[in-house]
């Protein structure tokens, strides 16, 4: 519901931007430069919404997912190691190969999240300055806009952090579970 109410103002954000008369941008507040943040930051929220679609499919396979060390015991985990159970110890290695790549690609996706932050605080910033300019130039609806634009961006910033937290805390689920099938082979 948060993604689709912030689509919504920063279309609103946009229309009211993109209608005001070219004339009233002064010189500190100028239409190209407008309208060059507003791409930037229409680009930053299709980025935005790739990244829940991709959590979304994150969180899918996670359901999905069976995890070896919630269904068994630490007894039974050991016993599937034994030298009668071979078709087993297949499932297992699998098991840990798969925990271990979705660590890896989620220590990928952090770091991409972490970039995306960095590029959203510096859109903010940007909209923080122009605002701000357009203050100055005494041109109070554009100052509005851009100062929504910049505090949108402060929350969105907010939503990378709280999905970063997400996802760490899927990614010790899956080292967890790796750690677990590892230890319980015999040495």
């Amino acid at each position: 519901m948060a993604v689709t109410i912030r689509h919504v103002l920063l279309t609103v954000s946009a229309l009211v931007g993109l209608t005001l008369p070219m004339l009233a941008f002064g010189q500190q507040c100028d239409v190209l430069e407008w309208n060059r943040s507003l791409n930037k930051q229409k680009a930053i929220d299709q980025q935005f919404n790739q990244h829940a679609t991709a959590y979304n499919t994150l969180l899918t396979m996670y359901r999905r997912q069976i995890f070896l060390h919630q269904e068994f015991t630490q007894q039974e985990l050991e016993s599937f190691w034994r030298p009668d159970k071979l078709p087993l110890h297949d499932r297992m290695n699998l098991q840990i190969k798969t925990a271990n790549t979705m660590v890896e690609h989620l220590d990928e996706y952090i770091a991409q999240l972490s970039l995306y932050s960095k590029r959203v605080k510096g859109q903010s910033r940007e909209w923080h300055e122009m605002s701000t300019r357009c203050a100055q130039a005494k041109f109070r609806t554009n100052s509005i806009a851009a100062d929504r634009y910049s505090t949108t961006n402060l929350e969105l910033i907010e939503d990378i952090l709280e999905l970063i937290d997400k996802l760490s805390h899927l990614q010790d689920i899956y080292k967890f579970e790796a750690k677990t099938l590892v230890n319980s082979k015999p040495n």
